[in-house]
């Protein structure tokens, strides 16, 4: 047999297994199930902001200066696992939501997932946890959203540290982040 038949016949079943486990997962996560592979499972926390379910993470002094943690596009909360208990323990009150539309929080279906709107989601989550001021880090395009923050909300805005941060929407105009969007290609995107 030649040898692209065998890799034809390999790439289908890759992509039927595929196609069979994207197609038969929950289409919500089980919280309970989830605990043993979730980074710091004991300081995850949900909320409601605005209508839309939010998960966190919270860890420090809740009297100390707090610090929001902001991550980037086709990212989650996950990326400060490592950053969020030595910030704790050096004083801080550390706060990082999984934005809307990533890891944990709800993805609604027809909201609108611009630097503006996760900004003013921010905003709401910092009012609903009782925070008027906070030191607020984004990286990549949650720094866009954390300087977004700071323009539209200066007052709520202590100190800004952004680390390679997208200036603008236009990364969403990608034709590759565009097609990542669709619901079986973004899911396999983020599989793999």
């Amino acid at each position: 047999m030649k040898k692209r038949y065998l890799f034809a016949g390999a790439a289908g079943m890759i992509a039927g297994a595929v196609a069979t486990k994207l197609l038969t997962r929950p289409r919500d996560v089980s919280w309970p199930d989830s605990l043993d592979f979730i980074y710091h499972p004991e300081h995850s926390w949900f909320t409601h902001v605005s209508g839309v379910r939010i998960h966190y993470y919270e860890a420090g002094d809740e009297h100390g200066p707090t610090i929001i943690l902001i991550h980037g596009f086709i990212s989650s909360n996950l990326i400060w696992s490592g950053t969020l208990l030595p910030l704790a323990r050096a004083g801080f009150r550390v706060i990082a939501p999984d934005l809307p539309g990533y890891g944990y929080s709800e993805k609604p279906a027809g909201a609108e997932y611009t630097i503006g709107s996760q900004a003013e989601a921010v905003v709401a989550l910092m009012n609903r946890l009782g925070i008027g001021r906070a030191i607020v880090a984004g990286a990549s395009y949650g720094g866009a959203v954390a300087a977004m923050m700071a323009l539209d909300n200066p007052e709520r805005v202590d100190k800004l540290i952004l680390i390679g941060a997208v200036t603008n929407d236009e990364v969403k105009k990608n034709l590759l982040l565009r097609i990542s969007r669709f619901p079986l290609v973004g899911d396999v995107a983020r599989f793999t």
